[in-house]
């Protein structure tokens, strides 16, 4: 096992006079021939989706303790053809969340 040295001492940091001077040189810096590169903001673009969700919780209760025994959930976006048909996108839902019932 590596002896830990520095540890509880002051270290010099070298690099604090270059930091201070704005001479630093950092690796997003660096330009090598034939290197691609493009402003970084273009990274972190955000692109917003809107959409309904649903959740549907089941609580299996032990009626005399009054404690949760078992909790399934499902979600999901809710599409045109669950509006039209609510009680079927409720058993589809219900059946999958039961297919993990112990």
């Amino acid at each position: 096992m590596a002896t830990l040295t520095q540890v509880g001492r002051s270290v010099p940091r070298l690099e604090g006079q270059a930091k201070v001077t704005g001479t630093a040189e950092y690796v997003h810096n660096q330009r090598l021939p034939g290197m691609l590169y493009g402003p970084y903001w273009e990274k972190n673009k955000t692109t917003v989706y809107q959409y309904r969700e649903g959740t549907l919780i089941i609580d299996i209760m032990d009626v005399a303790s009054n404690q949760l025994v078992w909790r399934g959930w499902a979600t999901d976006v809710i599409s045109e053809k669950s509006l039209k048909d609510p009680e079927q996108a409720i058993n589809n839902a219900v059946r999958e969340i039961f297919k993990k019932f112990p």
